[in-house]
């Protein structure tokens, strides 16, 4: 799709929870929903800067009610799931395309590092499964919804 960036659609929320098979198998409070879209040449470089910004993006309110602080600063927690779906051509017909998206092992394997690296930081990270059908629901603060490119 892009080429140059890791894509990632983030929403601020007081709760979020993954089921797959209609059994729980993540849930945060209060923090951040991380939809992640994985690409073709998406690497280490892009995967630490992705982690950086998610990790300092400031989308909570302060006491004045300004969006100033990070997720950090609140001691929130983070979900990632992966969503190829964010990078689907949809420029010709009504039918999406992922002819360009990598193979399965390539964004599983890319997944699986932005996790590990999340997880160094001091906050609570939990996460969907790579390839598996999954509900997320969702409660949207705000609503406070970014579209964040690495």
């Amino acid at each position: 799709l892009n080429g140059f960036f890791m894509i990632s659609l983030i929403q601020r929320v007081s709760e979020a929870e993954v089921i797959i098979n209609e059994k729980q198998i993540a849930k945060i409070n209060n923090g951040i929903l991380a939809l992640i879209g994985i690409e073709v040449g998406d690497n280490n470089f892009k995967i630490n800067r992705f982690v950086n910004k998610l990790l300092n993006f400031r989308i909570f309110n302060d006491n004045s009610g300004r969006m100033n602080l990070n997720i950090l600063q609140i001691q929130g927690e983070v979900l990632l799931v992966p969503q190829f779906t964010l990078l689907a051509d949809n420029n010709s017909g009504n039918r999406p395309s992922f002819s360009q998206s990598p193979n399965t092992s390539f964004s599983k394997d890319i997944f699986n590092k932005i996790i590990l690296e999340a997880t160094k930081s001091p906050i609570r990270v939990a996460s969907g499964e790579f390839g598996k059908e999954m509900k997320v629901n969702l409660s949207n603060e705000g609503p406070a919804t970014f579209w964040v490119k690495v």
